[in-house]
């Protein structure tokens, strides 16, 4: 079975002037490639834009288009900007939701628009189940899609099920190098200080580093003149 790849961590070009691709969507694109091996996807493209002929034709042909996880559910999520389930109906695409979670940040997942609500009902009538984060996340969709609460499967973050964290050895007193990764989520300062303190009392002579998913900062005046210049695609490579 062929298969297409959507996901976040893909920044058009255009964007990258005041969007920097996140670290952990990263990690989940490749988890998903490395449990969906041997089979490689037919093109991989961004959620960020509605993709272009080149990208739709290939999605047409691979048949099977796989959303790849990360925090992207929210109460008007559409798969891509502008997408409903019109398009879905009118066309031959099936989405396969791995791995997807809430989106969590405040006011974004009160009430679930209609549009998103017929979108993933459009999306489950080409599937069985689908593939969800937390339970937090299923949580939310059985509240609002009830009718299809049997099918949303919480099977947790793909990075959780990749061979790199399931076959390494655990961690010891002794390790030299240790490094911890926030979330900068809700009230993340009192709960990643926490985490940053256990470390350092369990390994207090090892080097730390603290690894973070994005880069914040304002991009210099160079980056947003040079994306002035940027054509505006909606097919990335």
């Amino acid at each position: 079975m062929d298969y297409s790849l959507l996901t976040p961590y893909r920044v058009p070009p255009r964007m990258t002037a005041y969007k920097i691709p996140n670290l952990g969507d990263g990690f989940i694109l490749r988890a998903i490639e490395r449990l969906l091996a041997p089979r490689r996807p037919v093109g991989c493209y961004s959620t960020r834009i509605a993709p272009g002929a080149a990208a739709r034709r290939a999605m047409q042909q691979a048949g099977t288009v796989v959303i790849a996880g990360a925090n992207q559910l929210d109460d008007r999520y559409r798969i891509w900007p502008g997408f409903d389930a019109r398009q879905l109906r009118e066309a031959s695409w099936r989405f396969v939701p791995f791995g997807l979670g809430y989106n969590g940040e405040p006011n974004r997942n009160e009430r679930m628009s209609g549009l998103t609500r017929e979108l993933l009902e459009a999306v489950h009538e080409r599937i069985e189940y689908s593939s969800w984060r937390c339970p937090v996340t299923l949580r939310y969709l059985q509240r609002e899609l009830p009718h299809l609460s049997d099918r949303f499967l919480m099977t947790g973050c793909p990075v959780l099920l990749d061979t790199p964290l399931l076959e390494s050895q655990r961690f010891h007193a002794g390790e030299s190098h240790v490094a911890v990764t926030s979330t900068e989520r809700g009230d993340f300062w009192d709960r990643e200080t926490r985490l940053l303190q256990t470390v350092a009392r369990l390994w207090p002579k090892a080097r730390r580093s603290f690894v973070v998913h994005q880069d914040f900062r304002r991009p210099s005046w160079i980056a947003r003149l040079r994306s002035r210049d940027t054509p505006a695609v909606t097919d990335p490579a």
